[in-house]
């Protein structure tokens, strides 16, 4: 009787050890955010973050081991509203048409994680750092959007650089 009550407080410590080491947890605006920031020639760097974005993360200890979310591009904001317009119609995410950002991950290692980002109906694999902020996961990296066709056809008009720092903090759910 005594060996069967060990082997199941044993069962028992495991599994809840399993839990806080390997948990799934949602990405939701109320714990996260998703940020981007982008060189203008005449403003310098030029902030904006995405308002509406769900998703969920497997965490294990300090690393994010999958990740899985999709943010709606209509809810792009810079804080300048004739900016947010022009980012929204077909010169850049053309959200009517292409209405989700998607990444799904297909791989992670000590420190990075590396998926599948669709940006304009465009499929890139991309690869983020993590790192962690007291409580909060953060997941950064850096993309060109020329290679998602957004602001392609602009030619010399563009005022923004090609590359755009993207950036995901998120705090799991404990």
């Amino acid at each position: 009787m005594k060996l069967a009550k060990v082997f199941i407080s044993a069962a028992l410590i495991l599994s809840a050890a399993t839990a806080a080491f390997a948990a799934d947890t949602p990405i939701t605006p109320s714990r996260a955010k998703v940020e981007f920031f982008v060189k203008h020639r005449l403003l310098g760097v030029v902030p904006g973050y995405f308002g509406e974005f769900e998703g969920v993360a497997s965490v294990s200890g300090e690393n994010v081991t999958t990740l899985k979310g999709k943010i709606k591009t209509a809810s792009v904001n810079t804080e300048n509203t004739k900016r947010d317009d022009h980012l929204r119609n077909e010169d850049y995410f053309d959200a009517p048409k292409y209405p989700e950002i998607t990444f799904n991950s297909t791989a992670s290692a000590a420190g990075t994680i590396t998926g599948d980002l669709t940006i304009h109906g465009v499929t890139k694999s991309v690869t983020l750092k993590i790192s962690r902020d007291r409580d909060a996961f953060v997941l950064e990296g850096q993309i060109d959007r020329t290679h998602f066709g957004v602001g392609k056809g602009l030619g010399t008009s563009v005022q923004i650089a090609d590359e755009v720092n993207i950036k995901l903090w998120f705090r799991p759910q404990v």
